[in-house]
This record gives structure tokens, C-alpha cells and sequence, in this order.
């Protein structure tokens, strides 16, 4: 049974380690991280969370409305378990082993019974890798780029792959299509051209690679500025954990009327175009990515 967790605390070091810790220990478990308990909860329904676990600082007097297939626990600095009681509180600081039978506990099936976990790791199911593609002014041509990067894995043996450019209400509703797909395809990439800070929040967090498309002009450059200062305060994320994840990929670039963003805090694809290195940009994309060949 893949396991599918979410997570709302705002020691973004504990997530962070969390996240990395179990899903390459344990690939049956899938690790989603929420901003707050809104999103946390709206995504429970959505795309149908198995377990939430809630910072007692957080959560600890909300009144928890999940699906039924969805269980919360609190998490507490406080070395004892309370577990006897509607809502368990458990110690958050354990063993990668001990939190996989944490998650196994109160993982429910579709039925709404505790899962029993277990199982080879090695026959559970791998989910690809999430590419968000977010454009950094009107004619940066995102849609283009993550469309042609798809094409790229196709034609190099990369096997199916996904590209759409969604128009969703809210991010939830964007993950929940963007998680069917990366059941069936080997990576999934997503234009999102009208994206902001709150309502996009969700994908920016759980993606597993964010380009920032960009042209070059003053404004593009002013996008990413502010992009990198605002998603970690959104997010809850650490300022390091949103630059490690994020690149620049230049598109409709002209030397004459723009410049390249000056930091060395986050990665660099290069440029796409007539005269420029496409294929050199999408193989580092895809070093970065991890996706898999068939």
C-alpha cells in the first residue's frame, strides 16, 4: 500500500529531514508538505492523504475535519506518547524505523482500517518527479519550455512523459490532478503561467525541481528577486531549501535589452533558443531531476 503523508510544522530543518529521511528509506511512503492546516486539510479530501501529522503548536486546539481515509497525529517536542486518547500526541524526534511504524500505524486504507504496513520496498509503487515551470513575465514562453523539455526526454528514451499547463482554483486541485499522472508517467511537467504566492503555494513546495522561466528585462529579474524572498516566508521553508531546488532557464533572452540575475545561491540552466544549447540546459535538467528510462 503506498502511503501517502502530510506534514504541517514550522521547523522547516524537522521537515526538511523528515521529507529526505523517510522517502529514500521508505519508498512506499510519499511525503507532502502544507503550509498550514487549511491547505493540509483541503488536500486530505483532494488527493487523499493517509495520515497528517500536525506540530501540537499548530494544531493542537483545531477541531481536525479529514475524509475518512485520512488519520492525524500531533507531534510534540515532549519525549512521552499519548496515544490513548482521540487525537495521539507522539514524541517527533525517533528513528527513521520507529517513524515508519508510526506511519504504518495510522496509515488508513481506503476502508478506514489501520494499515499494517510492510511489504518489499523494492515492488512498491515509484512515483516520478514533479517539474514546475513558472514564468517570470508574460512572453518568457514557460508553456514552450516545459514543452519542449517532454519532447527532449521522449526523444532521448526517457519513455512517457507529462506536460500540461493547468487552470485550477487552487493548488490542492492542481496536486491532485498532477499526482494521477505521475502514477502512469515517468516525470511530469508543469507550466503554471497564472501562478501567485498563496494559492500556488502547495505545488511550489512539493515539486521536485522549480524553473523560473525568465527573459531577462527588469521586471523578469524583479520576479525571481521576489520570489526567492516571499516563498520561504510562504512556505515555512527555509530560505536554503527553496534556493536548492530552484533554477533559472533563459528563454526569449536578448543580450541587447537584458541581463542575466546576478546570484550564486541558485542554479543556472542556461538558455533556450534559436543559437543556443538546448540540449546541453535539458541534460542537466534531467541529471537534476533523477527521471528515470524506461
Amino acid at each position: 500500500m503506498q502511503k501517502k503523508v502530510g506534514i504541517v510544522d514550522n521547523d522547516s530543518s524537522f521537515v526538511r529531514r523528515f521529507k529526505d529521511v523517510i522517502s529514500s528509506k521508505h519508498t512506499d511512503v510519499e511525503v507532502f508538505v502544507f503550509p498550514n492546516i487549511k491547505a493540509a486539510q483541503t488536500a486530505a479530501k483532494k488527493f487523499e492523504l493517509n495520515l497528517l501529522l500536525v506540530d501540537s503548536k499548530v494544531g493542537g486546539t483545531a477541531n481536525f475535519t479529514l475524509p475518512m481515509q485520512c488519520s492525524a497525529v500531533l507531534l510534540s517536542n515532549e519525549r512521552e506518547d499519548k496515544e490513548d486518547c482521540s487525537l495521539p500526541t507522539i514524541c517527533k524526534y525517533r528513528s527513521v524505523e520507529e517513524w515508519y511504524e508510526v506511519i504504518c500505524k495510522y496509515c488508513r486504507c481506503d476502508d478506514g482500517i489501520s494499515g499494517q504496513g510492510g511489504g518489499n520496498v523494492e515492488s512498491q509503487k515509484s512515483y516520478a518527479p514533479i517539474c514546475l515551470f513558472l514564468p517570470c513575465g508574460e512572453n518568457t514562453g514557460a508553456t514552450i519550455a516545459s514543452t519542449s523539455f517532454c519532447h527532449f526526454l521522449y526523444e532521448n528514451g526517457f519513455g512517457k512523459m507529462a506536460v500540461f499547463e493547468p487552470y485550477f482554483e487552487s493548488g490542492e486541485d492542481l496536486w491532485r490532478a498532477v499526482d494521477t499522472l505521475r502514477e502512469k508517467c515517468n516525470g511530469v511537467c508543469v507550466a503554471l503561467n497564472n501562478w501567485d504566492y498563496e494559492n500556488s503555494i502547495v505545488p511550489i513546495i512539493n515539486a521536485a525541481t522549480v524553473v523560473l522561466v525568465s527573459d531577462g528585462t527588469t521586471f523578469a529579474n524583479e520576479t525571481i528577486k521576489k520570489y526567492l524572498h516571499e516563498i520561504p516566508k510562504v512556505a515555512l521553508e527555509s530560505r536554503e531549501d527553496i534556493n536548492r531546488k530552484t533554477y533559472i532557464l533563459y528563454n526569449n533572452f536578448d543580450p541587447k535589452s537584458g541581463s542575466l540575475f546576478e546570484s550564486n545561491d541558485i542554479g543556472k540552466l542556461g538558455g533556450l533558443g534559436e543559437g543556443r544549447n538546448n540540449k546541453a540546459s535539458f541534460e542537466k535538467l534531467v541529471t537534476i531531476l533523477g527521471v528515470r528510462r524506461d
